[in-house]
């Protein structure tokens, strides 16, 4: 959870005396399984962040670059731009769930069970579907410059497909 405590400068040693004794606090107030709140949407999160990330970059890889041609090679410039643009589009499918991570792990809401379905309803009472837009978008050129990154970086490491062989120039000599 994030408490107020943490949002001023303290060294490691304090940090880590203040995070046990928020952590104690938790623990005798709601119980163990208060440590966990949150886990559930944050593990969707994930596996929708990066199973998106993944396949947004290989639609683009096939879509701009191979065209249907499976022994086509990419350089490493289309991977990475493929990668940039599967990383954003991820980003704007996720980047919701990201922010009701940080709702539901808010210190403000310590010994409340927070709903995704109820959350957002508030935010639609509070004002409508802009609202609704604005909440679930919070920080989106932050999110969608750093999934972008992170996926080009990923793959640009030969993640999907291993090392590479020959240099750009031998590369597709035929395809044109």
């Amino acid at each position: 959870m994030t408490d107020p405590i943490f949002r001023q400068k303290m060294s490691m040693w304090e940090t880590s005396k203040q995070s046990a004794r928020v952590g104690l606090k938790v623990i005798q107030g709601e119980g163990i399984a208060a440590l966990m709140k949150g886990s559930l949407t944050f593990s969707l999160k994930r596996v929708a962040d990066w199973g998106t990330r993944f396949y947004f970059a290989v639609l683009s890889e096939d879509l701009l670059f191979k065209k249907g041609d499976l022994t086509y090679v990419l350089s490493n410039q289309e991977r990475l731009a493929a990668s940039l643009i599967g990383g954003g589009l991820s980003s704007l499918l996720t980047l919701p769930l990201d922010v009701m991570v940080a709702q539901i792990q808010q210190a403000s809401k310590a010994g409340q069970k927070v709903s995704v379905l109820a959350t957002f309803q508030a935010e639609f009472k509070q004002g409508g579907w802009e609202r609704v837009a604005g909440f679930a978008t919070k920080g989106f050129v932050a999110r969608t410059l750093h999934v972008a990154l992170t996926t080009g970086k990923h793959t640009g490491e030969g993640g999907r497909e291993g090392g590479r062989e020959g240099g750009c120039e031998s590369r597709n000599k035929d395809r044109q």
